[in-house]
């Protein structure tokens, strides 16, 4: 895989990728088009086109005069370094203000490079927030500000700063992790850096790299959402790029990995999948990147296309002590036995769901059948074999049991224990299948599983809104009975609404054979809405074979 640019012969030439954090990028995101060969999408080019056109100043046109530029030199002038403020924007815009944010932002520009004494009490990480306020708030001067970098890092010859051109490349690393240039500007803008990034012999060849992947990303997904930290703005200024972040996985795994700026939850869940050997991307797609918070033990799911270091920001900012942590959310594929850490990252995950009684389902009378007993001592043998549990006492059985069955049972404790002891010998004696703590735990999750009532739960005062790869169900919220219960593809529309500051949820179905005025809904008073939506939007995103992918 390579990315296209413009070649000397006239075809397209296919970088080799110099650069490992280029792997996942699709080439179209920097493809640029090819029509006359390696003399297009120059930046000189662009200034030809685009640039404002000299006025006045008695200048005469000489013979190498080219369209209403005076001469090639002038033109040539206007893409080189200047160590004065422009009096005028370098792109013909189209109003006084935009001309007048142009002049600020360049002032802004020399500031953060060195070449312009910074304002009274202004650090470089005022500029980086000045420059990008002002790309948020008047978004037809983005290119301006690309202009006026590229200008600035071109023939750079500054007397007042000895770092202005890496400074300079550092900053443009910031501008394309957040925003687009336009369609007319991107395949100048790709050209422009990726003659520095694929030559290694180029002085700013990584920094142009991580420039050109930076862009790559913000085409993707939109760019970062939140201004940068201080501390990573003054981390990029000094040439870190990477933060070593911590991740967790069930089970109190934890792993570091490196996380650039425009780190994607995607990416990461991508890269702890690959540490539990799971390599179908279809099956990585049934994992999510959360946050937990320490104060209420609260989840919150990242979406995909989520900038992590965003949240990270974001929830630093506020002071929340967090964790970041890979959980499974959809359960389409089995559990995969080839990997250590993945069967105890996922045993860890399962446990808590099933010691609270959410995946079983009783009676109405609040008994359950002999088969699930049976079941539940096995599970509960399990538990022990699996080092959960290894000398289980009276005071120990909501370890090993789940809490709706104990309670609802007319076994008595010491009877649970009994029970669970005999399973426990029985399965010492087959050596092939307990013979280890790990095995243990794969055939615990392996049945708890099979006979769960769901994958997934949201409690309700009254109920349990519970979701798995057959559908939606409502559950009584003591026997887990099911109460109703309806197929993913009837589903029709979810909607989250507030009333006398209470939230509900309502989803309505459209069942095979009704009209579309024919609806049934269920409605749920929960401040959950966003999470419910988002775990049945998964489990129909990849139910209707949209990840089909190995």
């Amino acid at each position: 895989m390579g990315i296209a640019l413009p070649a000397q012969n006239g075809d397209f030439c296919h970088f080799p990728l110099l650069f490992k954090l280029f792997a996942n990028i699709d080439p179209q995101l920097l493809f640029v088009p090819n029509h006359a060969g390696a003399d297009r999408f120059t930046f000189l080019e662009f200034a030809y086109h685009f640039f404002r056109r000299p006025k006045g100043n008695g200048a005469k046109f000489s013979r190498s005069a080219v369209g209403d530029w005076p001469c090639w030199k002038e033109l040539a002038d206007r893409i080189k370094f200047s160590d004065r403020p422009i009096a005028h924007s370098l792109l013909r815009l189209e109003s006084h203000e935009a001309d007048r944010v142009a002049q600020q932002s360049f002032l802004v520009i020399m500031r953060f490079m060195g070449d312009e004494t910074l304002k009274r009490h202004q650090s470089f990480t005022d500029c980086v927030y000045e420059l990008l306020s002002l790309c948020h708030v008047y978004v037809p001067i983005r290119d301006e500000i690309y202009c006026q970098i590229l200008k600035q890092v071109t023939e750079n010859r500054s007397e007042k700063c000895g770092e202005s051109t890496l400074r300079g490349w550092r900053l443009l690393s910031i501008l394309c992790a957040y925003y687009e240039c336009s369609e007319t500007f991107k395949p100048f803008l790709v050209k422009f850096i990726g003659e520095f990034a694929f030559n290694a012999r180029r002085t700013f060849s990584e920094i142009a790299k991580i420039s050109l992947y930076n862009l790559a990303q913000t085409f993707r997904f939109g760019g970062r959402r939140l201004i940068l930290s201080a501390a990573e703005v003054e981390a990029i200024a000094n040439g870190k790029n990477v933060r070593r972040q911590l991740y967790h996985l069930p089970g109190g795994h934890r792993r570091l990995i490196n996380t650039r700026p425009v780190t994607v939850a995607e990416e990461i869940v991508r890269a702890l999948c690959l540490e539990m050997n799971i390599r179908s991307v279809a099956e990585q797609q049934e994992f999510s990147l959360c946050y937990i918070l320490h104060k209420d033990n609260s989840v919150h799911t990242l979406l995909n296309d989520e900038y992590v270091l965003d949240v990270c920001t974001e929830l630093e900012t506020r002071g929340d002590d967090y964790l970041l942590i890979l959980t499974r959310s959809v359960w389409l594929h089995p559990v995969r036995r080839e990997s250590d850490l993945c069967t105890d990252a996922l045993f860890f995950q399962l446990l808590p769901n099933y010691l609270a009684g959410l995946p079983v389902s009783l009676r109405q009378d609040g008994s359950a059948t002999a088969a699930a007993l049976d079941d539940m001592t096995t599970l509960g043998a399990l538990l022990v074999l699996s080092g959960h549990r290894s000398n289980p006492k009276m005071c120990d059985l909501l370890d090993l049991i789940p809490k709706n069955v104990l309670n609802n049972s007319n076994i008595s404790h010491e009877r649970w224990l009994q029970r669970v002891y005999a399973r426990v010998k029985k399965l010492n004696g087959l050596d092939s299948v307990c013979s280890t703590t790990l095995k243990a735990r794969q055939h615990f999750l392996g049945k708890n599983l099979a006979n769960s009532v769901s994958d997934a739960a949201v409690l309700a005062e009254n109920c349990v809104l519970a979701v798995n790869k057959f559908g939606l169900r409502v559950l009584s919220s003591g026997t887990h009975h099911i109460l109703a219960e309806f197929a993913l593809d009837e589903i029709h529309e979810m909607t989250k609404y507030s009333v006398s500051d209470m939230n509900f949820f309502e989803i309505r179905f459209a069942p095979w054979g009704k009209t579309e005025n024919q609806h049934n809904a269920v409605t749920v008073e929960t401040d959950l809405g966003n999470e419910i939506s988002r775990l049945i939007g998964h489990y129909i995103f990849l139910n209707n074979g949209a990840a089909k992918l190995c």
